[in-house]
Formats: structure tokens, sequence, C-alpha cells
């Protein structure tokens, strides 16, 4: 069994030539056409590991240092990583609802469940919690506080502009309204983007919508 992904959409690259990887491929490639050769390693996440994960609570917090990060805490999937950097987030004294601060309803983080679930060879499933975070695209530059921003790569959590759309930092509103316009559907109510936040800036995830 095999995956490839289009980098070109995981990715803001510099160059349009498409970029597509491959796992676990069913034929080797022509040796031709190879430009260069890497050895990569994952976290193992075998029964120790997971052990070990369930023993994590008991030093979170211990000389003040909290623990987070997808292998550490889950599957090894960018919506661990942010789904412990939430939590740990979470137990700090200061708690801040994204929709009270930046301006009444232009923003809210929304908890939701995800499902993985394999039927073949050996059917196998889990599920998961991850946050994404809801903005209304006609008040982006309006959403801003201690935590959360546009285009501001210190921010704990943020949106990029570059990320969505025409993927050069343009206004996302008129390019969701110039789609619409070509599939004739009426843009007559307020446009709203669902995606996953960016971490300090890192970790963009394509999954929007």
């Amino acid at each position: 069994m095999y995956v490839s992904y289009l980098i070109n959409q995981l990715q803001p690259l510099p160059f349009t030539s498409p970029v597509i990887v491959t796992l676990n491929p069913v034929d080797e490639p022509v040796p031709a056409t190879e430009l260069g050769h890497y050895r990569y390693e994952h976290p193992l996440l075998d029964l120790a590991a997971i052990d070990a994960q369930q023993r994590l609570p008991a030093i979170q917090g211990q000389r003040r240092t909290w623990f987070a990060g997808a292998s550490w805490t889950g599957y090894g999937f960018h919506e661990d990583g942010l789904k412990s950097t939430v939590a740990r987030g979470a137990r700090f004294r200061r708690r801040t609802v994204v929709g009270n601060v930046m301006n009444g309803n232009g923003a809210q983080l929304l908890k939701v469940g995800v499902l993985h679930e394999r039927l073949w060879p050996a059917h196998h499933r889990f599920e998961y919690p991850i946050v994404f975070v809801r903005v209304d695209m006609s008040r982006l530059d309006e959403l801003a506080c201690a935590w959360f921003g546009i285009d501001r790569r210190l921010k704990p959590l943020g949106l990029q502009r570059r990320d969505y759309g025409p993927r050069d930092g343009a206004a996302l509103e008129p390019w969701m309204h110039a789609r619409l316009a070509e599939a004739h559907i009426p843009a007559d109510g307020t446009t709203h983007l669902l995606t996953i936040p960016r971490v300090f800036g890192c970790g963009f995830n394509p999954v929007s919508f």
C-alpha cells in the first residue's frame, strides 16, 4: 500500500513545478532520475512508547517544564502537536477565549474530533481531538490578541494569508467571492474560514473549509 502527496498543495513552494512525494512506492525510481538519496528517521511509536506517554502527566510541570509535541503525546501527526500545545496552555493560570478577546464573534476556537479507520489488511481505528479556528474573512485585520494574530510569526496561534486562496498574501474575501461568482453561487452572507492555526508560525495544515 502506498500514498502520494502533492507537496505544492501542502507547502507554499517558490515555484510551480509539481513536487510529489510517495511513501512505500510499488516500484523503485529510475536511477537516472534520482537527484539525491536521503535517509530519514521517525520516532517509533511502539508499545513501550505508548506506555511512556501514559506516564507523561506525572512529570508535567516539574521545574516549570511542560512537554508537548506530536510524538511525545500522540501518534506523530501535526494535529497531535497542536492538541498537546493547546492542552498545556489550558493549564496556565490565565485563560483566554478567542471569541471574547478578538472583537466579539470575529473568531472562535473549536474543538473537534478526528477519526482514522483502516479496513484492510487488518481493521484498525483511532480518534483524537484537535482544535480549529473559525474566522470571519471580512475582519481578518481586526483579529489580534496577546496570543493570536494574522501574519505574525511570534504569536502562539495564528494564520498567514499566504497559506490560502491565491497564496500571495492578498485579501482572502475578494478572492473567495470571485470563486463563488465563477460557480454562479451568490455571496450574500458572511464568509468564514475554518482551519487549523499555525503554532508560532510553524506547522501549516492544509485541512481547511
